[in-house]
Parts: C-alpha cells; structure tokens; sequence
C-alpha cells in the first residue's frame, strides 16, 4: 500500500509501476497524519522523505505506531544538514547572490527540519517505538551538466525565481553554478554528495 498526500504523485507512481509490470501495489491518496487504515494491520510501515513536509510529524509517527502489528517495524528517512550536502549547499550558495531566499521557521515544512538524530529518537520514542536505531548516509547525485542541476531545483521550488531573472542575469547564474560545481566535476559529469539520517525501530 503506497499513500501521499499529493494525487499528482499518487497518479505518477502507480503509471511507473504499471510500466514496470508491478501489479501487487495499491496507491491510494492519504494523509500520513491520519491514516484510514485499522490498527494492528501492516507488519511495516517506510516513510522516504517524506516526515519532515508533515504539519505535525509525532502525529504521523503516532498514526504509524497505531496501525502496526506487535514487534512490526517502522524505517524512515530524512535529509541531514544541508551543510553535510554539497549536492544542496553549492547551488544554494550561487543563487544567494541572485535572488531572495527565505530561511524556513524551525517548525516550518522543509527539507532539513528533521535534520537531527537526537530529535528523530526523541519522536521515534515519544511515538511508543523501542530498539531505536540511526545511521547517516552518504549518497552521491551525478548529473549530466550545471543546466541538469539546475533543473532539479527549478523543479523542486524555484521555477518562479528562475524563471523570474532576466535572461543575461539567467545566463550569468547558471554559469556561476558551472564555475562552482568544477571542483565536483574531476574531468567528468559533476558528482555531488547529499547526506541522509536513516532511521529504524519497532513497535
């Protein structure tokens, strides 16, 4: 059973799966804060990237705990500090220079909200699990180019300030993200790493 909160993505990835020939997942649209499944019901529950976007992450956590069975397992997966992740802090640090960027509250949806093992145990336990336990990951991002970089982010939440720059200041930002992705290129396509809390416990 996989659930988001967005149909959109709900509708993507029941046609990848579809493509793939996979035919033993439903996809239903949910909210992770309340669950419309029975208690005592799945042996596991995953959560990717996914917790920190959450309004009110214990709850979520709660609604996890509830509808697993005795001794079931939750994993889940959030970003580490953007500062452990060159694969965010390179091009944040270019576009700094060319347009404004809000620092989210601490308890504001966004990427590294969660971005603390102590405070993942803090929830995990909170939420009633045990056995809990945390590894950070290191994962490597290799893109085809500065403009395929940029993309990613374009697609994520900055099309409109992107969009918004005159096409020489355009020009001139994504060549300002080549000059500062070359230490990461090494003769070859740019590689930059992103680190991630990984996170487990049982119920």
């Amino acid at each position: 059973m996989a659930i988001d909160l967005s149909r959109q993505m709900i509708e993507v990835a029941a046609e990848r799966a579809r493509a793939k020939g996979l035919d033993n997942i439903e996809f239903v649209q949910q909210d992770a804060e309340d669950l419309q499944f029975e208690g005592l019901s799945y042996d596991a529950v995953t959560n990717a990237y996914g917790l920190m976007f959450c309004p009110d992450p214990p709850r979520a956590l709660a609604e996890a705990h509830r509808v697993l069975v005795r001794h079931g397992r939750i994993a889940l997966v959030t970003w580490d500090l953007a500062s452990q992740s060159p694969f965010f802090m390179v091009i944040r640090d270019v576009a700094a220079k060319y347009f404004v960027l809000r620092d989210p509250g601490p308890d504001e949806p966004n990427p590294f909200r969660l971005a603390s093992a102590d405070l993942l145990r803090s929830m995990l336990e909170e939420a009633g699990f045990s056995s809990v336990h945390i590894d950070r990951l290191t994962m490597t991002f290799e893109c085809d180019s500065a403009l395929d970089y940029c993309q990613i982010f374009k697609d994520y939440g900055w099309k409109s300030k992107i969009d918004a720059l005159p096409t020489d200041v355009n020009a001139r930002f994504h060549q300002a993200v080549t000059e500062a992705m070359r230490p990461y290129a090494g003769g070859e396509r740019p590689r930059l790493a992103a680190t991630s809390l990984c996170a487990s416990a049982q119920k």
